[in-house]
C-alpha cells in the first residue's frame, strides 16, 4: 500500500468519524416518540412485570420479542445509551457489509465504501428518517435487525473461508433471525442465496467444502420465532390479512408505496445506471445489464409524473423485481460481485415479505433502502476502481455526495435541537405537576424534525401518564404560539383553538363538557348531548333530534387527539358562539 492509498485511507477514517459524529449528535437530540412511551414501562415494575407484559405482546401484538427486549433496555437510559448505540449499528452495518461486498479489495476500498454508505443515508429523506434512524423503537424495529443481518451474512462468510462451523456462529446466526419480518427475511435470503452460489461453485470445481446450511437453518428458526408467534397471527387475522382478496389489493398497495413520489424509486434508478455503467467496462458481467438505462429512464419519467398510465405502479414494481433478479442472479455467478447480489436479493425479499401486509409505512422501506446502499456504495467504489487517470470526476462526485450529506445532517441538527428545546421545559412542567396540579405542554415543534408526539393519538397519551406516573386524567394545557387559549365562563380549556382555512375551530369535547353537556362513544356511533339539544354524529354526518341532518365535509378536523369542530357547526348545533380578544385568547358562550 502506497503512502498517497494510506494517506487516502486515513482521510476517509476521519470523515467516517465525522458522519458517525453527527447521526450520534442528531440521536442525542431526538425524543420518545409513539410507541417509546409503551416499551418505556415494561421494567418499571420489575422482572415478573416485564415477563408479564412481554408474554402478553407476543401472544398479540408481534414475535419481535428479541428487537423488543433490546429496546426497552435502550429506553431505559432514555436518548443517551441511544446516542452512541444508533451511530454505532450504522457503522456496523456497513462494516460488516464492506468485508463480504468487498472481500478481496483493500482496506482503503473499504474505507470508501463505509464512507460512501454513510453520505448515501445522511441524504436519507427526513420523511422516512424521522421514523426510522432518528426514533428508538424505529430504529430498533429498522435498522437493528439489517445491521443483524449483515451480521449474520459476514459470519456465513467467513464460516465458509474457515471451513468448520462453531456453535457460538449457530446461535449468533439464530438470533440474527429473530429480529423482525423484513429483517429476517433479509438474513434468511442473504444466508440461503450465498449457501446455494457456493454449492454451485463447488460443484463446478469439484471441490468439498461447507457451504454453510446450517447457519441458514439457524437463521431460519429464529425467523420461525417471529413467524409463528401467537402474536403475529393475532395480528394478521385482526387487521384482516387473510381476507380474501387481500393479497392482491396488498400488492397494488405495496407498489404505490414503493414505485410512487415517496418510495424508492430513486434507489433503483441510481443503483440500475450503476449496473449498466459497469456492465459496459466489466467483462465479468453480462451486457445485458446495460439495459438498466432503460430501465432507469421509465422509472424517472414515471417518478417525476412526466408519464402516466394505469397500473403504472404496478407494471414497474414488477419490472425492478425482475432486473433487479436478473442483475443479482448475474452477480452470483462472479466472485467479486457475488456479495452485492446476495445484497440485492435481501433488498427484494425484505419488500417483497410486506405483500400479505395491510397496510405499508415510509418506515417500512428502510431495510431495503439500507440493502440497496450497499449495492449501490459497492458498485460506486468499484466503479471508481476501473478509472486509473480519469477517476477524478467520480471520486468528486463522491465528495460532493459527502458534503451535500453533512449539509443535510446540520440542518436536521438544527431542527432537533429547536424541538429539544421545547420539550425540555415541557418536561419541566409535567415533573412539576404533583406540586403545580396541572401541567402546560407547548405543540410548537418543528416537522419534519419529530415523529408522531404523545398527544397527537390517545393510546400513546396513555403511555405518557404512566411513564411520567401522571393520574389517569391530567390537567394538561396544551399551549402554542399560533393557537389562543379557550374561555368559557372564565374557565381556561384544556386544548387551544386551531385556524385553519380562515376558520377557527374549537376542541369538541373539551367545549361541550365546560358548557355542561356530555359525549359518548359507542364505537360507530359518537352521541352528543348538551342543554335539550341532542346529536348523533355517524361517519360524516350529524344528526340532530329534530331530524335534520348536517354534512361534516370540511368541517371538522383532528388536532392533539381530539376532534375539533369549526366555530360555526357549534353556533349551528348548540347555540355556541366565540370571540377572539386579543391575539392570544378566545371566549366561547351559549348565545
Amino acid at each position: 500500500m502506497g503512502k498517497w492509498s494510506r494517506a487516502a485511507g486515513g482521510a476517509g477514517s476521519v470523515l467516517i468519524l465525522a458522519a458517525l459524529l453527527l447521526f450520534g449528535v442528531v440521536s442525542g437530540l431526538t425524543y420518545f416518540y409513539a410507541d417509546d412511551f409503551y416499551y418505556a414501562i415494561f421494567f418499571r415494575g420489575g422482572l415478573a412485570e416485564f415477563w408479564q407484559r412481554t408474554a402478553e405482546h407476543y401472544r398479540t401484538m408481534n414475535g419481535r420479542a428479541l428487537v423488543h427486549f433490546i429496546d426497552e433496555i435502550v429506553l431505559m437510559f432514555g436518548t443517551k445509551l441511544f446516542a452512541v448505540l444508533n451511530p454505532f449499528m450504522l457503522f456496523s452495518f456497513f462494516y460488516c457489509s464492506a468485508k463480504t461486498v468487498l472481500a478481496d479489495a483493500e482496506r482503503t476500498r473499504k474505507i470508501y465504501f463505509i464512507l460512501a454508505g454513510l453520505a448515501i443515508t445522511m441524504l436519507l429523506p427526513m420523511r422516512v428518517a424521522r421514523e426510522t434512524l432518528f426514533w428508538i423503537t424505529g430504529s430498533m424495529n429498522y435498522l437493528l435487525p439489517v445491521c443483524l443481518a449483515a451480521l449474520a451474512f459476514y459470519l456465513h462468510n467467513r464460516t465458509i473461508a474457515a471451513g468448520k462451523i462453531r456453535w457460538f456462529t449457530l446461535l449468533l446466526c439464530f438470533l440474527c433471525g429473530a429480529t423482525t419480518e423484513q429483517g429476517g427475511a433479509a438474513a434468511c435470503v442473504l444466508s440461503a442465496s450465498l449457501a446455494i452460489s457456493e454449492m454451485v461453485k463447488k460443484r463446478k470445481e469439484c471441490r468439498r467444502g461447507i457451504c454453510g446450511w446450517p447457519l441458514f437453518f439457524c437463521i431460519l428458526a429464529g425467523y420461525a420465532t417471529v413467524l409463528l408467534a401467537p402474536g403475529t397471527f393475532y395480528r394478521a387475522s385482526y387487521e384482516g390479512s387473510f381476507e380474501s382478496g387481500r393479497l392482491v389489493q396488498s400488492f397494488f398497495a405495496l407498489a404505490d408505496s414503493l414505485m410512487g413520489k415517496n418510495g424508492i424509486a430513486p434507489y433503483f434508478i441510481i443503483l440500475f445506471v450503476l449496473l449498466a455503467v459497469l456492465s459496459l467496462k466489466e467483462r465479468l458481467l453480462p451486457k445485458g445489464l446495460s439495459g438498466g438505462f432503460a430501465v432507469s429512464c421509465l422509472l424517472a419519467v414515471f417518478n417525476f409524473g412526466w408519464v402516466s398510465f394505469p397500473y403504472a405502479s404496478a407494471v414497474l414494481f414488477c419490472i425492478c423485481l425482475l432486473f433487479a433478479a436478473v442483475a443479482a442472479i448475474a452477480f452470483l455467478g462472479s466472485n467479486i460481485y457475488r456479495g452485492t447480489g446476495c445484497f440485492l436479493l435481501a433488498a427484494l425479499a425484505a419488500q417483497v415479505v410486506l405483500i400479505e401486509a395491510p397496510s405499508t409505512y415510509l418506515r417500512t422501506m428502510l431495510p431495503s433502502i439500507m440493502l440497496l446502499t450497499v449495492c449501490i456504495a459497492s458498485l460506486f467504489v468499484r466503479l471508481t476502481g476501473m478509472f486509473k487517470k480519469g477517476g477524478m470526476p467520480i471520486f468528486g462526485l463522491g465528495m460532493l455526495i459527502f458534503v451535500l450529506g453533512v449539509f443535510c445532517m446540520t440542518q436536521t441538527i438544527d431542527g432537533y435541537r429547536s424541538n429539544r428545546e421545547v420539550i425540555i421545559e415541557n418536561e419541566k412542567s409535567v415533573m412539576d405537576y404533583e406540586k403545580n396540579g396541572f401541567a402546560e405542554i407547548s405543540t410548537d415543534i418543528t416537522y419534519p424534525y419529530a415523529y408522531n408526539m404523545f398527544y397527537e393519538d390517545g393510546f400513546f397519551l396513555n403511555y405518557f401518564y404512566e411513564y411520567y406516573n401522571l393520574p389517569e386524567r391530567p390537567v394538561l394545557y396544551y399551549l402554542s404560539k399560533s393557537s389562543p387559549e379557550i374561555f368559557y365562563d372564565g374557565m381556561r380549556l384544556t386544548h387551544p383553538a386551531e385556524k385553519n382555512g380562515g376558520s377557527w375551530y374549537l376542541p369538541l369535547e373539551p367545549v361541550v363538557t365546560a358548557a355542561g353537556g356530555h359525549l359518548n362513544w359507542n364505537g360507530s356511533l359518537l352521541a352528543i348531548q348538551l342543554g335539550e339539544q341532542e346529536a348523533v354524529c355517524r361517519r360524516d354526518t350529524l344528526f340532530l333530534s329534530d331530524g335534520k341532518a348536517i354534512a361534516l365535509d370540511n368541517r371538522t378536523l383532528r388536532r392533539f387527539g381530539k376532534i375539533y369542530w369549526d366555530a360555526g357547526l357549534f353556533s349551528d348545533v348548540f347555540g355556541i358562539k366565540c370571540r377572539k380578544a386579543g391575539e392570544n385568547r378566545i371566549f366561547v358562550e351559549m348565545r
